[in-house]
């Protein structure tokens, strides 16, 4: 009798060992197949951390690129309006305060301290006491005539007016202005005819770039986009001076 008691005691925890090591068992694999495809909530966080700053590295390096992209297209500011002149003379009487950059058929040494030709400009390219020439001794190439003030001039209160020709038409030519802190600003390639065109250079829509109260270098450039064009590139130049308008620049 008591022998079948002890059996039956012992079945009893045997069950009852069975039972815990089952539902331990059952419970920790259940657990493990419901959490262990989740990504970790850190590894989750960091992934949009990193992603979040490539984006914002990339935003930032398109903003710099068109940033400096508006800035060199917005260098070509200068205003140059161009006036045909059929009788090839400035008409004098629609300006005050005229300072001619020659004078008495010389250079006028109070305005102009360097003349200089210089990139491909030829032997032929001259400053002459009417007529200047700025030819192209390898018309692949930019050929330049560039001219330095004894002190800085304003364009802010006065315009550069010349008369200019081409020697066949079809020449190309800019103007570039530079302060005494040695920024420049270009105009627009502008193309010149075979008759005598008036040139009026505005430094007030540069001044964003420049000091155009401080203008300290001209240069006057032919064939400034570099084409081989299929004859010479010569441009002449004459009644360059300092002036000031009535009611402004004209526009």
């Amino acid at each position: 009798m008591m022998s079948e008691s002890l059996d039956e005691l012992k079945r009893v925890e045997v069950n009852q060992f069975q039972e815990e090591l089952a539902k331990t068992y059952f419970s920790t694999a259940s657990s493990k197949e419901k959490y262990s495809s989740q990504p970790k909530p850190a590894a989750k966080d960091k992934n949009n951390r990193n992603r979040n700053g490539l984006l914002l590295a990339i935003f930032l390096i398109l903003l710099i690129i068109t940033s400096i992209a508006f800035m060199a297209f917005n260098r070509l500011t200068i205003n140059v309006k161009i006036t045909p002149v059929p009788n090839s003379e400035i008409d004098n009487n629609a300006y005050t305060g005229i300072v001619p950059f020659n004078k008495n058929g010389e250079l006028n040494n109070d305005l102009v301290k360097h003349v200089v030709f210089y990139e491909s400009a030829g032997n032929e390219s001259s400053w002459g006491k009417d007529i200047t020439v700025l030819s192209n001794e390898n018309i692949s190439k930019k050929a330049v005539l560039g001219i330095d003030f004894v002190k800085p001039i304003s364009l802010k209160e006065k315009i550069l007016c010349f008369l200019a020709r081409g020697n066949s038409g079809g020449e190309e030519f800019r103007i570039a202005l530079r302060d005494n802190e040695n920024n420049i600003c270009y105009s627009k390639i502008s193309t010149i005819e075979n008759g005598w065109q008036k040139f009026i250079v505005d430094g007030l829509p540069a001044q964003d770039f420049i000091d155009a109260e401080k203008i300290s270098h001209i240069d006057f450039e032919v064939n400034p986009a570099e084409k081989n064009f299929l004859n010479s590139s010569t441009i002449y130049l004459k009644g360059m001076c300092l002036a000031k308008q009535e009611g402004g620049p004209e526009k």
